[in-house]
């Protein structure tokens, strides 16, 4: 908005982009090189945290170890920091290819037939690309519970 400003008035970019006038000229006084620099030490802080959990802490607990440091932050934003720099808990990591192991010896023992279906819950590990690849390899059709529903498979069990 700020570029385009010679070009169109600012009431009407506000309206079009659902932006306040005040909070616009709120953000034009920032000093975004400060905003910047605080963002950065964020990211090395969760860095450090992660590091020192040797690479076992998700967002949940490095949001907890950052409140505990006095930082001001949410978890959304330690998320949302932790994916975008590529920093991941290793036991999602490993939990999923024990499911992908499992599953692979299941189907070296058992040789099923074509027209297998495989249900789970909608955990991460069944949702993953790794896990849908090897379905899809052995030809076995997935089938999930809905959200929040732990009776679809009663009748299975």
């Amino acid at each position: 908005m700020n570029s385009l400003k010679c070009e169109f008035p600012i009431g009407l970019m506000c309206k079009v982009f659902s932006v306040s006038k005040s909070g616009f000229y709120d953000w034009t006084k920032r000093d975004h090189n400060l905003a910047k620099a605080e963002k950065f030490k964020l990211i090395r802080l969760i860095e450090q945290i992660h590091q020192r959990s040797r690479g076992t802490y998700g967002s949940p607990r490095v949001f907890k170890a950052l409140k505990g440091l006095g930082q001001k932050v949410s978890q959304h934003k330690v998320e949302k920091i932790m994916k975008n720099n590529g920093i991941f808990s290793k036991t999602k990591r490993k939990f999923k290819e024990l499911v992908i192991s499992a599953l692979k010896q299941a189907i070296a023992r058992r040789d099923p037939s074509s027209g297998l279906i495989f249900h789970s819950d909608r955990g991460s590990q069944y949702c993953s690309a790794e896990f849908r690849q090897v379905l899809k390899n052995y030809q076995i059709m997935q089938s999930q519970s809905r959200k929040a529903n732990c009776w679809d498979n009663a009748c299975s069990e």
